[in-house]
């Protein structure tokens, strides 16, 4: 427990967690021959329901509950506890087995040392995350129903600081709506909290003032044991309450704009809408004092038809990508409703939808999260999957296939094309830079899938409760092949530890990309099972003429020159979804 983790990409570790084995975290070793000995456990929690990594793998938080002892009856009659929690004997979850005793452990993933010990949990949840620095560590518990609705003194969302362990605000939060409810952009410059409806904005007085765990004088003290009741500093010592938009569903932030979605009611349309925050952070992280933007929004999309809408942010925050979409249709040509993609750009001179040359549903779509391109899947199965850049010109397409997944590798070249839920798990790994396909693979019934840190390997997880059987973990490498395997019964979550630092190990861009052949022994004995189909309904006047006329072909990758193929990009300017202006022409 005491070894660092190599800096070489060769070696990962995964956290699992499954209901009779707690927590464990192995450490992975790919060689020529992967065998037993590859294979290291570091940690094993049997007592552990929960983990979460910080997004900097620094950290990793433990869930610890203690068994309570069937042969005591302690029957607490208060409801709530004196730091106005519920009481958790009062409480119940099928997620975790009663328990007496709750605290959060958190350790430091290079060595595994403990850090922080947190108590004073007072219900049975699992809500807890790092922010992106792991600077912050941020818990939520649900309160009673009686006390939510009356009464806002109770605090069940907590931040805690890492540098010293205390608690630097508390906030009460009765539900977990736009979940995490709060959030930081990547340097921590800014922080987000939604409530009620609302986005409360707050930045540091001064940038000077943040906190900097990189440092080694900064690292937190060894094993400090903190009470999730205790008081101290104020949150607003840090930050200051700025902007507060009302009326919100959703949002998503990045380091110089926040988007959010207000629905429309009774005759008002809904809108997206930008608001620039800190437009003079430099992006080679040199951290000025920030100057906030007016509180009127730099870009807006209105429109009038759409239930939901979902935000993809560029990497950079220049442009916002949106997916509105209809639980159902007026003119009753689609029983699923529809869906329609638009462009944003954050200064608003260019709003504008995507246009599509296939009709149907839009399945997936994913900025890069290295480049200014991105890549949408949509139409009806099978499915077409193209990249577009960030001026929605069509740069390729890669062909129409049973997809519905979209997943980029953490350094942008390699595209994960899958097609999961209800389709038969078929996973292809694509080279963006050729539009070339690296290897293929098969997981059906996936849940949960994630690229590690370097991009090299790809893990898919089946999990409990969504499937309850069949529980599984599977890690490939970019041919296809099968790297590991874990199997067991009830597998509730599965990871990657997170490490930034890791570099590319790609080639350039006019090289191809080649996966090292490498031998594996000892794999649990995995058997597919394909999903049991009777085939498609073929109504008494079927026949095979009739129908051959129907059926979609499968279409090829092709690259598109886009100087060549394509105009000047000329958007469609800001017109309402839902009122196409149409213009007839009359004959003379």
């Amino acid at each position: 427990m005491s070894e660092a983790v190599p800096e070489e990409n060769n070696v990962y570790r995964i956290a699992y967690r499954t209901t009779n084995e707690g927590v464990q975290i192995v450490q992975l070793t790919l060689k020529d021959t992967i065998d037993d000995e590859c294979i290291k456990v570091l940690l094993n929690k049997n007592d552990c329901h929960h983990f979460e990594y910080s997004p900097c793998g620094r950290y990793i938080a433990l869930l610890i509950a203690e068994p309570v002892d069937e042969n005591t009856q302690n029957v607490v009659s208060k409801p709530v506890l004196d730091d106005g929690i519920a009481n958790p004997n009062l409480l119940s979850t099928n997620l975790l087995r009663p328990t007496r005793n709750r605290w959060i452990e958190i350790y430091e993933t290079e060595n595994l040392k403990l850090l922080y010990k947190i108590t004073g949990l007072g219900a049975i949840e699992e809500h807890f995350y790092f922010s992106p620095k792991g600077n912050f560590f941020v818990t939520w518990q649900p309160l009673p129903q009686t006390v939510a609705k009356f009464s806002d003194s109770f605090y069940n969302l907590k931040v805690f600081d890492m540098k010293t362990g205390k608690i630097v605000q508390r906030f009460n939060q009765p539900t977990r709506q736009c979940w995490p409810v709060m959030r930081w952009n990547d340097i921590e410059a800014v922080a987000y909290r939604y409530y009620q409806g609302r986005v409360y904005i707050y930045s540091y007085k001064n940038f000077e003032d943040i906190p900097n765990l990189a440092k080694e004088e900064d690292s937190p003290e060894p094993v400090v044991q903190v009470n999730g009741s205790s008081d101290s500093e104020s949150l607003k010592d840090i930050y200051t309450e700025y902007l507060t938009v009302q009326g919100i569903d959703n949002f998503e932030i990045t380091r110089v704009a926040v988007a959010v979605f207000v629905p429309g009611k009774n005759s008002a349309p809904s809108k997206v809408s930008i608001y620039s925050i800190n437009q003079n952070v430099d992006v080679n992280n040199s951290m000025p004092k920030p100057q906030i933007s007016s509180a009127n929004p730099s870009a807006t999309k209105i429109f009038y038809v759409g239930d939901s809408v979902s935000l993809h942010w560029h990497n950079r925050g220049q442009a916002l990508l949106y997916v509105i979409s209809t639980h159902h249709v007026q003119n009753g040509k689609s029983y699923y409703g529809e869906t329609f993609l638009g462009y944003l750009s954050t200064d608003g001179k260019i709003v504008s939808d995507v246009e599509l040359d296939q009709k149907g549903p839009i399945h997936s779509v994913q900025w890069n999260v290295k480049g200014n391109d991105f890549a949408v899947t949509y139409g009806f199965i099978p499915a077409k999957t193209a990249l577009f850049n960030r001026k929605c010109k069509p740069l390729g397409h890669l062909g129409t296939d049973s997809r519905n997944t979209l997943l980029w590798s953490p350094h942008g070249r390699v595209l994960c094309v899958s097609g999961y839920k209800d389709l038969k798990g078929e996973i292809d790994f694509w080279d963006t830079a050729k539009l070339k396909k690296i290897g293929s693979a098969v997981s059906y019934c996936t849940v949960h899938h994630e690229f590690s840190s370097d991009g090299q390997l790809y893990l898919s997880a089946v999990l409990w409760p969504r499937r309850r059987m069949d529980n599984c973990i599977k890690i490939f490498d970019l041919a296809g092949n099968l790297i590991w395997a874990k199997l067991g019964n009830e597998i509730w979550k599965a990871q990657f530890q997170p490490n930034p630092t890791h570099v590319s190990s790609y080639p350039p861009p006019d090289q191809d990309i080649v996966v090292k052949k490498r031998v594996v022994k000892n794999l649990p004995n995995i058997i597919e099972k394909k999903p049991v189909s009777g085939g498609a309904y073929k109504h008494p006047h079927w026949s095979a003429k009739s129908s051959s006329s129907s059926n979609q072909q499968k279409m090829q990758p092709q690259k598109f020159n886009a100087k060549k193929s394509q105009g000047k990009y000329q958007p469609k300017g800001n017109v309402p979804i839902g009122y196409s202006p149409t213009t007839k022409s009359k004959k003379k």
